[in-house]
């Protein structure tokens, strides 16, 4: 016993007299085991760069997409204008590539005879003629044809 004396007693572990099922015993120790032995998931990691990427592309295209669309409003109001003084339609010039102005002159040249001729809004018939004294007389003494 002397050789025992030195070392601590070793306390023998009591003998469980209640069995324990052991789908009951295995949550009930990892879910106390968890918090301690359970290493934290890995984050991930944002790519910084790429982010910036993506987003310095994105400012790109909409700066392109914005100078596109003040370059189409300018030519619009420049189409618009130069129709407007020409007296030309505005939706056949914008239609042309090139100066509008010089456009609209052009187009105004090519319509003019067609503009030549008067509108008439009757059905074809001829005008009626102002009545003439001289006429009258002589229809009155030689019998005129419309009497």
């Amino acid at each position: 016993m002397a050789e025992n004396a030195g070392q601590k007693p070793q306390q023998a572990e009591p003998e469980t007299t209640v069995a324990k099922e052991p789908q009951q015993a295995e949550p009930e120790t990892t879910v106390a085991k968890e918090p301690q032995q359970a290493e934290p998931e890995p984050r991930q990691r944002t790519d910084w760069k790429a982010e910036c990427r993506k987003w310095e592309e994105r400012a790109k295209r909409s700066e392109q997409s914005l100078r596109d669309l003040k370059a189409a409003n300018e030519r619009a109001a420049s189409v618009a204008e130069a129709a407007r003084k020409a007296g030309v339609p505005a939706d056949v010039l914008s239609r042309m590539e090139g100066d509008p102005e010089e456009n609209a002159a052009i187009l105004a040249s090519a319509l003019a005879p067609a503009r030549g001729y008067k509108v008439t809004r009757d059905a074809g018939e001829p005008p009626a003629q102002a009545a003439e004294p001289m006429r009258e007389a002589a229809r009155a003494l030689f019998g005129g044809r419309n009497q």
